[in-house]
């Protein structure tokens, strides 16, 4: 028994005769133990073993584990229901009598095979490391430290070039604000006007990175781009280049919305100034010279020498050569406002109205579900989006 393998009756017929014969006689286990031959510690390793088989730390087969058949029947049923979820399957493969198993079996069963993955994810890149560029000034590295300099902190700002770790250029100041990180960034680029210092994926003109916080839509004019920085000032580029021709308007005057006029005018939002929280102010696009303010304006379309001007609670056509009143009238509907043809589109809490160009008259009104967000005409429709979600389309009778 020292020398080869035991079956578990065999251990088990063992544990039994040293039991009963110990009880019977008196003699103890260990003793009849070392006259059976066996060794004490392999003896009370079949003892605590009593009644199980060998598993050998490996998965043994249970009845309530899934057949082979039943787990290809799960994945051919998938195939001829690709739109159902893991959880209706199972209910449906139990009602047509296909195979009777748990949700997660089911789960466990298509994500084993690959089926669940239905969206094209991209292998992680986590823990392969920084690729290393492969010439100098292909990425650069901006770093920020506070330093002591005679009891005073200062902040030491350096540009290190990712190849040659080589320092592009470096500033000491009192303070280490977004706009100043942006200046020391643009004096490296002076210094190396041929850097390339964004990763682009691919083919482009130029690259731009760092220094501003886009929030909302981009705007392009013919010469320049306009993005909008929620709480910061919208800032500018130059379209061909991508240099920065920095904000419009001053600090504290921001917003989310803007508008490029035939005449060459950029309007910005903003929602800091003015009791009822909005106003629109206008800018000439070359110099940045403020031309005029709509106050208490949420927005503004221009069409020849008229600018319609929606405001919380009244419409205005207003006239773009001497800013005079055409006409204006009560409006309730202050979330969005489109131009289409001779009508005026206004969306509002729940409904959408339409007013003429000529007079302001209302010529009609329908209900939607929330808030009407965004406004577009195409083809005669008129298409509606709501803050709930919904999409509402409406067509000429």
């Amino acid at each position: 028994m020292k020398s080869s393998w035991a079956e578990p009756d065999v251990r088990d017929e063992v544990v039994d005769y040293v039991r009963c014969w110990s009880d019977k006689t008196g003699i103890k286990a260990t003793k009849m133990i070392r006259w059976i031959g066996i060794h004490r510690s392999k003896y009370y390793d079949w003892a605590s073993r009593y009644g199980k088989v060998n598993e050998h730390n490996a998965w043994i087969p249970r009845d309530f584990w899934l057949a082979g058949w039943e787990k290809q029947a799960i994945i051919d049923y998938y195939y001829d229901h690709p739109l159902e979820g893991y959880r209706r399957l199972t209910y449906m493969m139990m009602d047509d009598d296909v195979v009777a198993v748990s949700p997660s079996s089911v789960y466990r069963v298509l994500t084993n095979a690959s089926l669940l993955s239905r969206w094209n994810r991209k292998p992680s890149k986590k823990g392969t490391g920084f690729h290393q560029p492969l010439r100098a000034h292909e990425h650069w590295h901006i770093d920020i430290s506070y330093i002591n300099i005679c009891g005073t902190f200062y902040y030491l700002c350096s540009i290190l070039d990712g190849f040659s770790r080589y320092i592009v250029h470096w500033e000491i100041r009192q303070a280490m604000t977004e706009a100043d990180v942006e200046i020391i960034l643009q004096r490296g680029r002076e210094k190396f006007p041929d850097a390339k210092t964004g990763a682009d994926s691919g083919a482009g003109l130029y690259s731009v990175s760092g220094g501003v916080t886009p929030m909302g839509a981009i705007l392009a004019s013919q010469t320049n781009l306009y993005l909008l920085q929620g709480r910061l000032p919208p800032y500018s580029f130059n379209r061909f280049t991508g240099s920065a021709l920095g904000t419009i308007g001053e600090r504290g005057q921001s917003g989310c919305y803007a508008l490029l006029t035939p005449d060459s005018r950029f309007v910005r939002g903003n929602a800091k100034f003015h009791e009822a929280g909005y106003e629109l102010a206008e800018h000439n696009t070359e110099s940045k010279d403020h031309i005029a303010t709509h106050p208490n304006g949420r927005r503004l379309v221009v069409s020849g020498n008229t600018a319609y001007l929606l405001t919380k609670t009244s419409l205005s056509a207003i006239r773009r050569n001497n800013g005079s009143l055409r006409w204006s009238v009560p409006c309730d509907c202050p979330y969005a406002l489109i131009l289409a043809g001779d009508v005026l589109f206004a969306g509002g809490t729940n409904k959408v109205i339409a007013y003429s160009t000529t007079n302001g008259n209302e010529l009609w009104c329908r209900t939607v579900n929330g808030r009407a967000r965004g406004l577009a005409a195409a083809d005669g429709r008129l298409f509606v989006s709501t803050d709930t979600g919904s999409i509402h389309m409406f067509a000429n009778d």
